[in-house]
């Protein structure tokens, strides 16, 4: 029961896209062939047939040429039922209708075609059903085909639409789910390949983006490693400059015995020499006076500053006793 609901539902939305839906759309794009309306009246012509051919079953000769059309059946060859629906239920009125049908009448749903007329409005109480043998509507398709047409659909004409009772669409074109696939596949593709396109540049500038960030990346470690290298330079360089400045700013013991030797005079006799990095300390006896001594060698250009280490003392034979120290001017703020 469920199963017959759902098909009812289905047929009813695709009967209202299809009203929707372009003829030429149907044909290109759904793959369902055209057909000409055949009405049945008093007169025969190119698409008007008269109605005692489907009264009395009267056949046609073989024709040469088949003509495709929705065949309006007049509505006194079917059966025609009102049935009220309840103002809750109006929603659900395909269910009340096959409902209502399976209890009041002595039809099974496998033995007839039914659809309701598609010109009530959802709102109404009152619907009309329409009802057609299955065996009838199959006699009706073959006296038309023996006349030269092939039904696609079965039509109840309408003040403003036509009900489709039977549609052999799928007898007629075997193929048109092979081409609506077909033409669904071209469709995703096509909006695939128009996806692509657009997004294209975002892509490629995500991988730009990539790019980038990996040569920033590479970038970076190349300059924390040569920072790196930097402070390591640096360090060399400071233990350099003070190296230097220590072998630039305290005085050599060479250069210091030669300046002393040239400058001390003859009175003076040096016992012993002391040399440090900062100072130079000499203990020795002059003839002299001690004293002017070391005026005479403030007064001269000696890179050292001469001082007194302590007091003067007299030796035995009248000399006198001293200790110097100099100390270089380049330590001196």
């Amino acid at each position: 029961m469920a199963s017959g609901i759902l098909s009812s539902y289905s047929n009813m939305l695709r009967e209202g896209s299809q009203d929707l839906t372009p003829q030429w759309f149907k044909t290109v794009f759904l793959g369902m062939p055209t057909a000409k309306q055949l009405r049945f009246d008093g007169k025969q012509s190119a698409h008007t047939l008269p109605r005692n051919i489907l009264v009395n079953g009267e056949l046609g000769d073989k024709p040469k040429h088949m003509l495709t059309v929705d065949a309006v059946l007049p509505t006194d060859l079917l059966l025609r039922r009102k049935i009220d629906i309840p103002p809750a239920a109006r929603s659900s009125r395909l269910m009340v209708a096959r409902l209502d049908l399976q209890r009041r009448t002595p039809f099974n749903l496998s033995d007839i075609h039914w659809a309701l007329d598609a010109d009530q409005p959802g709102t109404d109480n009152q619907v009309t059903q329409w009802v057609a043998k299955r065996a009838d509507i199959a006699n009706f398709r073959a006296i038309l085909r023996s006349h030269g047409y092939n039904v696609r659909r079965f039509v109840i004409e309408g003040q403003t639409k036509q009900t489709t009772i039977a549609d052999f669409s799928v007898d007629i074109a075997p193929r048109a789910r092979l081409w609506r696939q077909l033409n669904a596949a071209l469709c995703v593709l096509a909006i695939g390949l128009g996806g692509a396109i657009w997004l294209k540049p975002a892509w490629n500038a995500e991988i730009k983006t990539r790019s980038t960030n990996s040569s920033v990346n590479a970038l970076r470690a190349q300059a924390l490693d040569l920072r790196t290298e930097i402070e390591a330079l640096k360090q060399i360089d400071n233990e350099r400059t003070t190296f230097l400045n220590a072998v630039s700013r305290h005085p050599r013991l060479v250069d210091a015995l030669r300046q002393l030797t040239v400058t001390l005079p003859d009175t003076v006799w040096v016992s012993d020499l002391i040399f440090t990095a900062p100072q130079i300390t000499v203990n020795g006896q002059t003839s002299a006076s001690a004293a002017e001594l070391v005026l005479q060698l403030t007064q001269s250009n000696l890179p050292y500053i001469p001082a007194l280490t302590g007091p003067i003392s007299r030796t035995n034979d009248g000399r006198e006793q001293f200790g110097l120290v100099f100390t270089s001017k380049r330590q001196q703020p």
